[in-house]
Parts: structure tokens; C-alpha cells; sequence
């Protein structure tokens, strides 16, 4: 009992140090936009969810409005929605290189990755020109943020640019605020899971290394209750949700990860990663579901990745081959979830059908969850 008590102790210490962490990055971005977001996270007529929505609208009124930029620069488009309900969440692109390095962790490195992340997110969204935002991302793994640089650079980088290079003409075509909106965007997701919302909760990464673009079919239609599609929730709900659209073009087609870009090395070659967040809603349930991504231009190779959060049960996640394609069928897509529940992994490597498929999450225990999941070439 004393060994169960002192797990629970330290539990609770990282999730309330996951917390602090956080907080700490509200404040970075407080003192460089000069704005108040401590009043949002301190507010306690607001629940979670408005909390997190006037904390995402103020960063992307802050973005638009803020007097730091070069006067020349203007916005071009303002990627996702900034209102209540599901959000989405830009793909964000890393080296091939580090794809398949952060793709194995396991344990605690999990969650130091998704630290790492949104702490490289942080010190983006507070650079003021296209040089420094372009410094504070090649300084560490992140590449770009959203499919539109995402493409643009790796066109450049084909073309023979410099990494520094290619990023610059990038921003520089898109625009400056558009970048930093995407920047903003995925790093609010990430906060919402640190700061706002109660215990069994889950936000993961899914990291497409393949060729092929992938869509979860109709998955707004079930993000808090089945009505159709590919997302399936089993408990709780999908609060934010990856997804982009496929040129960064807004009239192009969406996809939830984009294939991967194409590049002369491991060290060039762009790698998408879609990042999702689902806790639980009310009661005694916790956040359990599955998504199934399809390729776009269709086919029978879909896969599924499984996650769960339960009250009074063991964390576990999985990651399986589905060989029909798009499911849109509530008792299949159950099946699918509970014969991966019941296999009770915390990680998984595997090889199935053209795929090599990984899933890891950072403890079986605890009620603020991070995970990594894969999808790779065999």
C-alpha cells in the first residue's frame, strides 16, 4: 500500500509540474503580446472548454494585431476555427531524422517530447520577423507549422536551398501573421491539455513517415457522441483534432496528415505529425476511443489507432492494420476498439501488411496522459 501510495504521490507531482510548466508559458506569451491570459486561466466562472476558447481567440487576435511585426507584413489567411467546439490543429513538420528517433521513445520520454514540443512552439510564436522566427525554428526539431510552409520549404529545399534559405522564402510567401496563427493554434491545443482540463485526459501525436495523405472520413460527426464516420469514442470526447488542408491551399481537399515531403536526405525530407487531445466529459468514464485513417486517394490500407484513459483501470494504446478501408459503422468500429483495448499495450512495435506501426504512451498510470504513435514504410 505504501509502494501504491507513493506512485499516486508522484503522479500527482508530475501532473501538477506538467501544470506549472504551462503556466510558465502562458506568462512568456503574456509579457511578449502584453496581453492578459492569467485572467482567462484564473476565471473561475469559466469551465475548460471557455477557458481554452478565449485563450486561443486572444493569442490569434494578439498575432493579428500586434505592433512588434515589419510594417509590410500582412496576413493571408487565418488557418482553422477560433470558436467553440472541436478544434483543429495544423500539422506539424519534422525531419525524417527525428521522426524515426521520437517514434521509439517510450516511458517518460514521451511526455519530454510533447514538452519539448510546446516549448519550441513557445519561443516561435514570440519571434517579431521572418528572421527570427526562422532562427527560433531551425534551432530546434520543429521544421514548419502548417501544410502551406510546410510544402514551401520543402520545394525550396528540393530546389537546392539551405535550410535557412528555403524557411525564409517560405515565410515570406505566406506571410509572417499566417505562419505564426498556425504556430499559435497548435500551441494552444497543447496548453489546454497542460493547464485547463481535469484528470483522464489524453493528447497525442501521430506521425505519418509515408507517402501517403491520410483522413479520418466524417470525423466531426462523433468527436462527442457516434453519428457516423471514422473517429469513434468509446468515453469522453475529441476536444482538438489534427487537420489541414492538402496544398495549404484553403479550397483543397483536407486530410488529417499529410504525406511526407519529399527531400534529398533524412535530414531534408519533411515528416507530418497530427495532434490530437480527448478527455473525458463528465462522470465516472474516462477518454477512451480510435481513429482509423484512410488514404485519401483510397484503398484498403487504413489503420487504427487506439487510446484509453479509464478512472479504474490501467492506461494502455494500440495501433493495428484495418484492411477495409473507411469503417462509417458504429458496431464494427466498437469491435475495432475493444479487441485493441484488450490487448492492453503500452507499447507496440509491429510490421503489418505495407506498414511498420508504433504506438507508445508515457505510463499505464495517472490521469494526464501523452502518447506517440507512427505510421512508417515497412
Amino acid at each position: 500500500m505504501e509502494v501504491q501510495d507513493q506512485t499516486e504521490q508522484a503522479k500527482i507531482e508530475t501532473d501538477a509540474g506538467l501544470r506549472e510548466i504551462g503556466l510558465e508559458i502562458v506568462g512568456n506569451l503574456e509579457r511578449h503580446f502584453g496581453i492578459d491570459l492569467k485572467r482567462i486561466v484564473d476565471d473561475e466562472n469559466l469551465d475548460a472548454e471557455q477557458a481554452y476558447v478565449e485563450l486561443r481567440a486572444s493569442l490569434a487576435a494578439a498575432v493579428l494585431s500586434h505592433a512588434g511585426y515589419p510594417a509590410e507584413d500582412r496576413e493571408f489567411a487565418v488557418p482553422g476555427p477560433l470558436a467553440k467546439g472541436v478544434e483543429n490543429e495544423p500539422n506539424v513538420f519534422i525531419t525524417q531524422h527525428n521522426a524515426n528517433i521520437a517514434a521509439d521513445y517510450s516511458g517518460e520520454r514521451v511526455r519530454e517530447y510533447v514538452i519539448d514540443l510546446t516549448r519550441r512552439l513557445d519561443l516561435m510564436s514570440r519571434s517579431n520577423s521572418v528572421g527570427s522566427l526562422v532562427g527560433n525554428t531551425i534551432g530546434g526539431f520543429v521544421i514548419a507549422v502548417g501544410i502551406g510552409v510546410g510544402k514551401e520549404v520543402g520545394k525550396r529545399l528540393f530546389n537546392g536551398d539551405a535550410l535557412k534559405e528555403a524557411l525564409t522564402g517560405a515565410i515570406g510567401k505566406v506571410g509572417l501573421k499566417t505562419a505564426l496563427l498556425a504556430v499559435v493554434g497548435a500551441l494552444a491545443g497543447i496548453l489546454k491539455w497542460m493547464v485547463f482540463d481535469k484528470q483522464a485526459r489524453i493528447l497525442g501525436v501521430v506521425i505519418n513517415d509515408t507517402d501517403t495523405d491520410f483522413v479520418v472520413r466524417d470525423w466531426r460527426k462523433s468527436v462527442d457522441g457516434y453519428h457516423g464516420g471514422d473517429l469513434y469514442m468509446a468515453h469522453g470526447a475529441t476536444k482538438n483534432f489534427m487537420s489541414d488542408h492538402l496544398t495549404g491551399d484553403l479550397d483543397s481537399p483536407e486530410v488529417q496528415l499529410k504525406a511526407r515531403i519529399a527531400g534529398k536526405t533524412p535530414e531534408e525530407r519533411q515528416v507530418a505529425i497530427g495532434i490530437y487531445f480527448a478527455d473525458r466529459k463528465s462522470g465516472f468514464y474516462g477518454a477512451e476511443g480510435l481513429y482509423v485513417f484512410t488514404p485519401l486517394a483510397g484503398g484498403h490500407d487504413s489503420v487504427a489507432v487506439q487510446f484509453a484513459v479509464p478512472f479504474s483501470k490501467a492506461n494502455n494504446a494500440n495501433i493495428a492494420l484495418h484492411r477495409g478501408g473507411s469503417v462509417n459503422d458504429k458496431s464494427k468500429l466498437e469491435g475495432m476498439f475493444r479487441a485493441l483495448y484488450n490487448e492492453k499495450k503500452v507499447n507496440v512495435d509491429k510490421r503489418e501488411g505495407p506498414y511498420r506501426l508504433r504506438s507508445h504512451i508515457n505510463s499505464p498510470s495517472g490521469g494526464v496522459v501523452s502518447g506517440i504513435a507512427c505510421i512508417s514504410k515497412a
